[in-house]
């Protein structure tokens, strides 16, 4: 949800379903270029840090 509340990159049209599929690691993964960070689709320690 802090992917698209707070940086607007869209998590899928079915929206929050507390599974971590292919959109939200494609989420996490544009999220991750957009901060400079290494993009691997996890939220490591980094993209946590980034995120919040």
């Amino acid at each position: 949800m802090a992917l698209r509340d707070n940086y607007g990159i869209p998590i899928g049209s079915s929206g929050a379903d507390g599974i971590y599929g292919s959109n939200t690691r494609n989420a996490v993964r544009q999220f991750q270029q957009r901060s400079g960070l290494r993009v691997d689709g996890i939220v490591g320690p980094q993209t946590r840090a980034a995120l919040f």
